[in-house]
């Protein structure tokens, strides 16, 4: 079992839909026709730069705080590479998001 460094400011960062960001932010993504009608309903954040969808995020579950048990105050998260990644709490609302740098 190896141990995992989470890094957070805990800031909030807001949650955000297509409209609010600039064609070249959400350009990366290319949705099929299906998708291309829900991108009003798609929901995205800022962090160190990026615009991240949270589709992408997988959700936490509690297999996986067997292994690694610094992740039991989050809620999904994404890998960026084998060692490190990224994780997210929403706020009561959803409306804005905690993240933080997780690295193994």
């Amino acid at each position: 079992m190896s141990e995992l460094k989470i890094i957070t400011n805990n800031h909030y960062r807001p949650v955000l839909y297509s409209y609010e960001l600039t064609k070249k932010e959400y350009g990366y993504y290319v949705p099929d026709l299906f998708e291309a009608e829900r991108m009003d309903e798609m929901t995205f954040f800022r962090y160190k730069g990026e615009v991240y969808l949270l589709n992408d995020f997988m959700i936490i579950e509690s297999t996986m705080l067997l292994h690694y048990p610094e992740m039991k105050n989050w809620q999904s998260y994404m890998d960026d590479s084998y060692f490190s990644g990224i994780v997210i709490k929403y706020d009561e609302q959803f409306k804005n998001v905690i993240v933080g740098l997780y690295l193994s």
